[in-house]
This record gives C-alpha cells, sequence and structure tokens, in this order.
C-alpha cells in the first residue's frame, strides 16, 4: 500500500514566503520508509523503485533502501523535552494568538450555522522559531510526538533544503 504525503500552499497566486522557497506551490512525496504507530500495533512499510531503462536498477533501489534502513536505525525512540539544547532567540506566530482564536470561533459559528453546508474547516498558524543552534528535524519531530500525543507530527525535507515540521490537530468539529 503506497502512500503518498505533501502539502499545498493555501494561495499559489500570491509571492512564496520563506519557508515555501525550496518547495514551490506544492510538494508531494511518496516515503522510501514509513513507521506507523497503531493502537493495535506498529507498521513498518518500506517502498522501492526500479527502472532499468533509466539506470536505476532494481539492485541500486535495495541497495539505497538498506542504507537508509542502516543510517536511521540506530535512532533513539526515547525522548524528552530536555533532549533540544537550544535557546530561542526570535519567535513570530502568524496569525497571532488572539487573531487565530477569533477566526476559529467564526468557523465554528459558520459550521453551527444552519445556512451553510459548512462542516470542517482546517485553520493553519505558522510559528517560525529562530534558534542559536541548529536543530534536527527528526529529534524535534520526536520532541512534537511527546507534546502532541493526540496529533499527527510530520517531517517533510527535499534534499538540500530546510525541513518543514508540523504538529496537526486530530480534533474534529461536526460531520467529518
Amino acid at each position: 500500500m503506497i502512500r503518498a504525503y505533501g502539502a499545498i500552499r493555501f494561495d499559489a497566486s500570491s509571492d512564496a514566503s520563506v519557508e515555501w522557497e525550496d518547495y514551490g506551490a506544492f510538494y508531494f512525496v511518496v516515503p522510501q520508509v514509513e513507521f506507523s504507530e497503531l493502537e493495535e500495533g506498529s507498521v513498518l512499510a518500506t517502498t522501492i523503485a526500479w527502472d532499468d531503462s533509466l539506470s536505476w536498477t532494481y539492485q541500486s533501489a535495495v541497495d539505497e533502501l538498506q542504507s537508509t534502513l542502516h543510517e536511521i536505525s540506530p535512532c533513539s525512540v526515547k525522548v524528552n523535552r530536555s533532549t533540544l539544547q537550544t535557546a530561542i532567540v526570535n519567535l513570530n506566530h502568524v496569525p497571532t494568538k488572539a487573531s487565530w482564536d477569533l477566526a476559529v470561533t467564526q468557523a465554528l459559528r459558520m459550521i453551527k450555522g444552519s445556512q451553510t453546508e459548512l462542516v470542517k474547516v482546517v485553520l493553519a498558524r505558522c510559528s517560525r522559531y529562530i534558534t542559536d543552534t541548529c536543530i534536527d528535524p527528526l529529534e524535534l519531530l520526536a520532541c512534537l510526538k511527546v507534546e502532541g500525543q493526540n496529533a499527527y507530527q510530520f517531517c517533510i525535507q527535499p534534499s538540500d533544503a530546510p525541513a518543514f515540521v508540523g504538529n496537526s490537530s486530530n480534533y474534529f468539529t461536526g460531520n467529518t
């Protein structure tokens, strides 16, 4: 079962903000390795692709997968808040917490109103942190998992580009 993950800018017609410069208007990826924790157990899935006509043989694909598995296997699963030893130099939320809370209240009012077919709204909020040290995106992801137990954490990082790390709420209001 192959799954693709990705992101798309909310307004592709506007100028790209700094965090989207390396992604363009959208970015989708099929993970080479995916680990899913479920209530009844965990699943480790791998995806390989090859095409002998493009000089990417089956053996090359398997070798690349083995290299990736070797690279990620020593990762520690136990993480606590003290793992990240960094100081926040600057923090900026867009929109501000007050504006975001107001937007949530208005969206909930629209959902509950009888004059709309709207049943679900996703309101994004960007938090841009500047720290005194570089943070490993996978280490940050592990810390988010500890903090956001009722959320989905994700990390998308194209080659030679900054990581896009998220902590998406798992709460729904109304019919989904």
